[in-house]
């Protein structure tokens, strides 16, 4: 992954980088390449471009592309962007359209346009929505990832919000807001009222779920050992800024993203046997379908390896969701599955209490 700006055109309200100014050079992103590409025996790569809004560096963005290209070709299998979208137009439009095959792309939108406005605006305080051409990703991208995240502010509505982005074609990869406060205990009802029109939603049609909901239920069937890791941060990926040699775990735990700008977790690869004695999760049968991350933890709680109360409990109304939606599907098609069934009894037994 290269960070190829910390600055963003965009002010959303949840916003976790405190990014500057600052971009990066091609010269740099060239070391970077050079040192990954010859100091590693993998093959090939997968090359994240990321930010801030990565096309706020777009020309630089368009040079290392093509230096990849010429200097190692066959050695990058896919390239993926995550944007706002909203700078998306004219030349850098026809510039990803034509290279679309060869990119991945995430866009991050919040649901409906009112819902957008509400967490994404511009620095001068005005609703993004109508900036991005939707039709584009939509129309170039079969099954384009839409980054939805639910805020305070969006809490009300934001089951709407999810299935307003699938019906327009996206695919929904929503998630609750890290290191801010949705007031559990004042907001329950708002919250479990959406997570049934989900349910209701999803038990009705047979589309696939949207990231939070799509869990693999018939994991907590399966022992922990060691090897367990919530996910690939700084074993499978390696996030790089403007130091050619000096990478992070992901983009979450990078400088830019910590409030006091620490480098603590340069070369960090969660990769020692010890990681699953060290979290407070250890013993929790539902940790393999938790959809957490050791950024989102450490926002919470200053602990790579404890995700909070909070976030614990808004993992475990999507577990049960997801139960309750899977369990629904499998009584309309009306075949068995006695694992997956076992699964969901399981999680409602545990589980059940939280939709009272």
């Amino acid at each position: 992954m290269l960070v190829l700006t910390e600055n963003c055109n965009l002010a959303c309200r949840y916003c976790y980088e405190c990014g500057e100014s600052h971009m990066l050079t091609l010269e740099t992103a060239k070391k970077i390449i050079d040192y990954e590409f010859n100091v590693s025996s993998k093959e090939q790569y997968k090359v994240f471009f990321f930010g801030g809004e990565p096309f706020v560096n777009f020309n630089t963005l368009g040079k290392i592309y093509d230096y990849i290209e010429e200097t190692y070709p066959g050695k990058v299998n896919r390239y993926a962007v995550t944007t706002n979208g909203t700078l998306i137009h004219g030349t850098i439009k026809n510039w990803l359209y034509e290279r679309k095959e060869k990119f991945e792309v995430t866009l991050s939108i919040d649901g409906t346009r009112d819902m957008h406005n509400r967490n994404r605006i511009t620095k001068a305080g005005r609703g993004s929505y109508d900036d991005i051409d939707l039709d584009f990703f939509v129309g170039n991208w079969q099954g384009c990832i839409a980054k939805m995240t639910i805020s305070p502010d969006t809490i009300y509505d934001f089951a709407e919000g999810i299935i307003s982005i699938e019906q327009r074609g996206f695919k929904c990869k929503a998630n609750f807001a890290s290191g801010v406060n949705f007031n559990l205990e004042k907001n329950k009802g708002i919250l479990l009222d959406n997570f049934r029109k989900l349910i209701e939603y999803y038990s009705q049609n047979d589309t696939p779920l949207c990231y939070m909901l799509d869990l693999p239920l018939t994991s907590i069937l399966v022992p922990l050992d060691v090897k367990f890791r919530y996910c690939g941060a700084g074993i499978e990926r390696h996030c790089y800024g403007d130091e050619e040699r000096e990478w992070y775990p992901c983009q979450g735990l990078m400088p830019m993203s910590l409030l006091d700008r620490s480098e603590k977790f340069k070369f960090e690869d969660f990769s020692d046997g010890s990681i699953m004695e060290n979290s407070t999760c250890r013993t929790c049968k539902f940790i393999r379908i938790c959809r957490t991350c050791y950024a989102m933890n450490y926002s919470s709680t200053q602990n790579v390896f404890y995700p909070g109360s909070q976030t614990c409990k808004l993992n475990k109304m999507c577990m049960l969701a997801s139960a309750r939606i899977q369990y629904n599907r499998l009584k309309k098609q009306k075949h068995s599955n006695d694992l997956l069934e076992k699964a969901i009894f399981s999680i409602a037994k545990d589980l059940n209490n939280i939709f009272e």
